[in-house]
């Protein structure tokens, strides 16, 4: 992108919110919200119809005059709240905070102003309208926006935070505007929701998790592990295959029961004692499996890998395992029929497990 025109209109954007920052918020915002308009009025169209360009316009008046306004000046106060960066928590209060008293008032004042400014409905419609769909989507933010306030807060910078919140709202306000319109509940739109929804909920957890994990745990390992002073071959055998069996015997094992809940629980939307149970019977199966190819995985990457990049070796061969955990998850038994790895051959076989 060096020398691009991409390259070129991020700087100036980013010149711009340095120079004008509440202008390039609401202006980004506004943008956003119209957008997301026509995606849904695309989503919905039927054949002969027409784009609404007066409620294009009005949504994205709503986004330019409330939504980015009101986040610029809410992430500031949010940093004012909590002025200790040292607090290990602060991120965590930040995203209570936020998802218990902003995040409620901006869709209960979303879904309203869709209600009566949008679609005209009266006062007393658009009373009742909101307060019999509130608590549904209510539920379901609290599904998306705890993890993007999360990733926000501890990893954007504050200059960007409203940039990256108006990226999840673009995908949350077009799921807002295809209920308000009553066709969320369409077949195809459902399944396209579901599985973007799924991608991005997985994505989140290699971002908030795995990622981190993986760095710390690395770290950890060469601290308890550390080379020998000696160059004695024995000895530094006796180290690898000391970190390569901590991190079989506890890393390991804790990663996957973590994915397999959360892929129950979060992408699946089963209930807490129901991901709980499928982890419990999904673990031995999955585990058995991991150790088939992760012990040699770690061996390379702990004695040829450096440490800086044993992340993103780990993560490179956990694309095919990840994958493999969700499948898992989502079949069960079925995947015994999937081709594993044989050690011994290096080769993909058909044996059962």
């Amino acid at each position: 992108m060096s020398g691009g025109v991409l390259e070129l209109a991020w700087r100036r954007y980013t010149t711009q919110l340095e120079r004008r920052p509440l202008v390039t918020k609401s202006v980004t915002a506004g943008t956003m919200a119209g957008l997301s308009d026509l995606l849904a009025q695309r989503l919905t169209a039927s054949a002969g119809s027409t784009f609404n360009w007066r409620r294009t316009l009005a949504i994205a008046l709503y986004g330019g005059l409330w939504a980015g306004p009101a986040s610029h000046y809410w992430q500031a106060f949010l940093e004012k709240l909590f002025p200790n960066k040292k607090d290990p928590l602060r991120s965590l209060k930040k995203v209570a905070v936020d998802q218990l008293t902003f995040g409620p008032f901006v869709n209960a004042l979303f879904m309203s102003y869709m209600s009566a400014v949008v679609e005209g409905r009266s006062l007393a419609a658009t009373r009742a309208k909101v307060s019999h769909e509130f608590t549904a989507v209510q539920a379901r933010s609290w599904r998306v926006w705890p993890l993007a306030s999360f990733v926000s807060q501890q990893y954007v910078p504050l200059q960007l935070r409203v940039l990256w919140l108006n990226c999840v709202a673009f995908l949350w306000s077009t799921f807002l505007i295809l209920r308000s319109s009553g066709v969320a509940s369409r077949p195809a739109l459902l399944a396209a929701a579901v599985k973007l929804k799924r991608c991005l909920l997985l994505a989140c957890f290699g971002l908030v998790w795995y990622g981190p994990s993986n760095h710390a745990w690395q770290a950890v390992l060469t601290r308890l592990f550390p080379p020998p002073a000696t160059r004695s071959a024995l000895h530094a055998t006796w180290r690898l295959l000391q970190r390569v069996g901590l991190d079989q015997l506890v890393y390991a094992p804790v990663n996957n029961c973590l994915m397999i809940f959360y892929v129950a629980l979060v992408a699946d939307q089963r209930g807490f004692a129901a991901a709980r149970a499928k982890a419990v019977a999904e673990l031995p199966g999955v585990q058995a499996r991991g150790w088939r190819v992760w012990p040699l995985i770690q061996l390379v990457n702990q004695s040829l890998i450096p440490l800086e990049l044993r992340v993103l070796c780990n993560n490179a061969c956990a694309v095919a395992w990840t994958s493999f955990v969700i499948l898992r998850a989502q079949r069960g038994a079925a995947l015994r029929k999937l081709p594993v790895y044989s050690l011994s051959t290096w080769q993909l076989t058909d044996k059962a497990s």
